[in-house]
């Protein structure tokens, strides 16, 4: 196919949108808002693969939301070499991070020996020590690089510490977690120290105790590793993740609602604000100089603090997307796996819905607008109503759901099975219909025109006609009298007539799914298709969302 080759840098932002609708109500603010931080790092994609999107005669693609640097940031610590340490649980990536010159490495590489880093912890020895909270599983790997695994089956493994006489503690986050000391050189050993209601990241303190917050009560605990004995050293915290030691000694506590880090005296117990981000916070750590790293896990960056003053950041980014739907006042909404968003060049702007503890039971990967409230399709298989103003959320019992569109008053709702249900307004059942496919993975919808996809068999539907042979279709979207497919498998969006058949590419080498194979590959690629007769396209290798238009 012929056409244009453009390199998409990650502060590329829309520059074309005085034509459209997009430009007015959607992404009025978006201009210049990339950070410079994020222009000169690669893309979490492009420190394995370019990027450089080839694009058929008379169509154009431009940035609307940058890639992101990281896949998201859960633990960290700052390792021997001196250096921020980032645990990415949702690629099974560690990287480190110079906040001095801004350099992103990658030092376990996705599809590498890990699977769902959560938090990492060095011994004296430099071996790395990780809890692997998706897969229940403690391991390490020495500074040869050899990988071993430690335990297996704890299930909510999260919180992970190595002492100055390396005693390895962890724990896990669940009601009736479990505090345990693990043996660092018998695979399989270790004993319970106390079960616990939602620790988290711990550290020791001077007094010999094991100090970690209990995340739903909001309160800092500190428990005796020999005896096992538990009391609480503070409360009233929101939503506490983590508790580490500053250089002072002071327990400094992460708040996930408020973004606030606290330093807490235990001698005086008084407390003071000692950093201030946004809300998302995972985990903290300090370097050799006494400046503070936090990391945030919905806008995958970690900042730096010196003296409570922000001075060095990784860039922000999302973790998907996972889906793209319209709000009800025209603007383009995210499904964002742990929140929902309105579209913006700034992903720290517009959340709409959050998920908080201790209902982390799912995360969001579809969305559909309906009057106030949002209909949600979750990565646990289930419908889901939300109200965003109060916070809540109900399961609306239909079966298995893959796509979620609106379709007249209400919704449809492709369900996994190829069947596809139209609510309506109070979600209640009002049509059925058979998609003709096996499976459906994917769902598009306007002026009551269907089509839909089955991502594993390579068919696409429009109406009742069916077409085959596509790699990975993973979304559809009408557009022109046409439908555009992303296609994940080679990494493209091709154009379909319905009426004859023909296909063709219209944008390819496009930063679709991992940039390499990896074991749990829960990604998903999106189209959304806007009135001014352009398209978006979900990137979730890189995190980008990008705009298609047909220009001639």
């Amino acid at each position: 196919m012929g056409g244009q080759h453009r390199r998409e840098h990650a502060g590329d932002t829309l520059t074309s949108y005085s034509a459209g609708k997009l430009a007015a109500d959607v992404l009025s603010h978006t201009r210049g808002r990339a950070s410079s931080t994020q222009r000169r790092m690669n893309s979490r994609y492009e420190r394995y693969r370019s990027v450089e999107p080839t694009l058929a005669p008379g169509w154009t693609i431009d940035t609307v939301v940058a890639p992101a640097p990281l896949y998201n940031a859960n633990g960290i610590a700052t390792g021997p070499d001196g250096l921020c340490w980032i645990a990415e649980a949702r690629s099974g990536s560690v990287t480190t991070w110079n906040a001095q010159t801004d350099n992103l490495v990658t030092k376990i590489p996705v599809g590498g020996p890990l699977t769902s880093p959560d938090d990492l912890a060095f011994a004296s020895d430099n071996t790395a020590y990780f809890s692997e909270f998706l897969d229940d599983r403690i391991d390490g790997l020495t500074a040869r690089g050899n990988y071993f695994v430690l335990v297996e089956g704890s299930t909510g493994v999260n919180g992970i510490t190595v002492t100055p006489d390396d005693r390895l503690f962890v724990n896990e986050f669940r009601s009736g977690g479990r505090l345990m000391e693990v043996d660092r050189r018998l695979p399989g050993i270790f004993r319970v120290i106390a079960e616990l209601e939602f620790p988290n990241a711990l550290e020791l303190g001077a007094d010999g105790r094991l100090y970690m917050p209990d995340v739903v009560a909001g309160t800092v605990q500190s428990v005796d590793p020999d005896t096992g004995s538990v009391r609480v050293e503070a409360d009233g915290f929101e939503m506490p993740t983590a508790v580490k030691f500053d250089p002072r000694g002071h327990v400094a506590v992460a708040e996930h609602l408020t973004g606030n880090v606290w330093s807490i005296d235990l001698v005086t117990r008084e407390r003071h604000l000692l950093a201030q981000g946004p809300a998302g916070l995972d985990n903290l750590c300090f370097d050799r100089t006494g400046r503070l790293y936090v990391s945030n896990a919905i806008l995958c960056h970690v900042q730096r603090f010196d003296h409570g003053q922000l001075d060095a950041e990784t860039g922000s980014g999302l973790l998907g997307p996972y889906g793209l739907g319209r709000a009800t006042d025209g603007s383009v909404l995210v499904a964002d796996k742990a929140r929902i968003v309105t579209l913006s060049a700034d992903v720290r702007e517009g959340t709409v819905w959050e998920r908080r503890y201790p209902d982390r039971t799912f995360g969001v990967v579809g969305v559909a607008a309906l009057g106030e409230a949002l209909v949600a399709v979750t990565d646990t298989g289930e419908l889901r109503r939300l109200d965003p103003k109060h916070g809540t959320h109900e399961r609306v019992d239909i079966g298995p759901p893959a796509a979620v569109t609106p379709f007249g008053t209400g919704v449809l709702v492709a369900l996994a099975d190829g069947r596809a249900i139209e609510l309506d307004a109070d979600l209640q059942p009002v049509h059925e219909r058979s998609l003709g496919l096996p499976r459906a993975s994917a769902l598009g919808a306007r002026d009551g025109n269907v089509t839909a996809c089955d991502r594993e068999g390579g068919v696409v539907v429009v109406e009742t006609k069916t077409f085959a042979g596509f790699d990975k279709p993973e979304a559809v979207a009408f557009h022109e009298g046409a439908v555009l497919i992303a296609e994940v498998g080679a990494r493209r969006v091709t154009r379909l007539d319905p009426f004859t058949g023909e296909t063709a590419v219209v944008a390819a080498d496009l930063p679709f799914g991992f940039p390499v194979k990896r074991p749990r590959a829960d990604r998903r690629s999106t189209l959304l298709s806007l009135d001014d007769g352009s398209v978006l396209v979900g990137c979730d290798g890189d995190g980008s969302v990008r705009q298609l238009r047909y220009t001639n």
